[in-house]
């Protein structure tokens, strides 16, 4: 929930014994040859809670609000958060208040209250 993996050397999510991944909220993009290697089809182990962003189409990603393809158009540089460094979003991504009407957590990465807008945005930050 509410994470953004972004820029691993090996692929972001692997499952090697079919089993279900859940992601929701989620940011996925620049890892390794994809961002999700799985044993079997992804729709036997990935399952979307939705408003996901990955910049391939690895995931399998198809609830309301998935975004595949999509550039999340993240920041490239990481900034040091209270918890964690992150990779913040620009002000034109795709993931800004892009939740909808789902409630998001209370608190970013850097405990900044969500939503700052009408939406909460996707990913940790």
């Amino acid at each position: 929930y509410n994470s953004t993996i972004h820029d691993n050397s090996s692929s972001g999510l692997v499952a090697v014994n079919p089993t279900k991944v859940r992601v929701t909220n989620s940011i996925l993009a620049r890892n390794g040859e994809s961002n999700c290697s799985f044993y079997g089809p992804a729709s036997d182990n990935l399952l979307s809670g939705g408003y996901n962003v990955s910049d391939d189409d690895t995931c399998g990603l198809t609830a309301t609000g998935d975004m595949s393809n999509t550039n999340p158009l993240l920041a490239t540089e990481l900034v040091d958060g209270v918890e964690q460094t992150t990779h913040h979003l620009t002000s034109i991504s795709p993931a800004v208040d892009a939740i909808g009407t789902q409630t998001g957590p209370a608190g970013d990465m850097d405990s900044v209250s969500r939503p700052q807008s009408a939406h909460c945005d996707i990913g940790a930050s």
